[in-house]
């Protein structure tokens, strides 16, 4: 069960994106991070819910990475998997957001 926490804001009359940031001030993008800031326009957020300019994630949720998919075990892959579905070369201690080994017998 994923619980989320909700601020509600009065948004400004007159933005149009309908966000605004943690001063209350519109962003015109639409995009406000974690932190509470609003984003460039073309942004995105990425898995840690920071400002990703590019607009580009990968696999994994980092902005402009080289994760190809997340493997059986939650690791981020810059590879293909072998044949338990497990990266050939995963990225050392980096783990897809939301997934752990905890659970699944291996550590």
């Amino acid at each position: 069960m994923v619980r989320v926490l909700v601020t509600y804001r009065q948004v400004p009359s007159g933005c149009a994106s309908g966000a605004v940031d943690s001063q209350l001030r519109c962003c015109a993008s639409g995009v406000v991070d974690a932190a509470g800031a609003c984003c460039p326009a073309g942004a995105v957020l990425d898995a840690a819910g920071a400002c990703c300019a590019s607009g580009t994630l990968d696999a994994c949720g980092i902005c402009d990475g080289s994760g190809k998919m997340v493997d059986a075990v939650g690791a981020c892959c810059e590879t293909l998997p072998d044949a338990n579905g497990v990266c050939c070369q995963a990225r050392a201690g980096h783990r897809a957001p939301g997934h752990s080994r905890m659970g699944m017998g291996i550590w």
